[in-house]
């Protein structure tokens, strides 16, 4: 993957984009341990949520174009605009620590809502992504920072409004991750889209 990126960015974003649509990568969203724990940490019924999507991540050592800063995932998808009703699982699939660029997140904002953020500029090509960052004069409010280390399959549970970003693989070897969103359907400040 990473020779292939370097030689031909279409054919590794091609290799991406199709992993986003896999159904052995889908089904992981379905899989009844992940809901009853979505059920127990949004404390309401398995049926009474969506599985929003479930993401597979692909980060190459040393590569920053698709590196996110500060962000909250409700204000990508605004399904829930309060934080407590939308919970998200990082999922490694290789040990995820500070070298290869786990997760590092603002732990005191994990109630925060979609006000925090704002559009920042538009993708830059096909091969970029689109930044909502949380707002600076509010980030500066969370002080305190930290690298959470997460051993391979396991996975970190946090609401949708958590301030976090991808450290950078500084290691050798590609970062592999899943990310499973759940959002209440049931709640007020539920959004309906289709």
């Amino acid at each position: 993957l990473i020779k292939l990126k370097k030689k031909n960015r279409k054919a590794f974003s091609n290799i991406y984009n199709t992993m986003q649509i896999s159904n052995d990568i889908l089904k992981v969203g379905y899989n009844e341990n992940i809901q009853s724990l979505a059920a127990k940490y949004l404390n309401i019924s398995k049926s009474n949520f969506a599985l929003r999507n479930v993401q597979f991540r692909i980060d190459l050592p040393k590569d920053d174009q698709n590196i996110y800063g500060w962000h909250q995932d409700n204000a990508y998808y605004k399904y829930n605009t309060l934080a407590k009703n939308g919970v998200i699982f990082w999922i490694p699939l290789v040990n995820a620590n500070l070298n290869n660029g786990t997760l590092i997140i603002k732990p005191d904002s994990f109630n925060c809502d979609i006000s925090c953020s704002f559009k920042k500029g538009f993708k830059k090509n096909q091969f970029s992504s689109e930044q909502i960052l949380v707002k600076p004069n509010i980030l500066k409010m969370f002080g305190k920072e930290i690298s959470v280390d997460v051993n391979q399959n396991d996975g970190l549970i946090t609401t949708a409004g958590i301030f976090h970003k991808s450290g950078i693989n500084n290691s050798d070897h590609v970062r592999f991750s899943l990310i499973v969103r759940f959002n209440n359907i049931f709640s007020n400040d539920f959004i309906y889209k289709r």
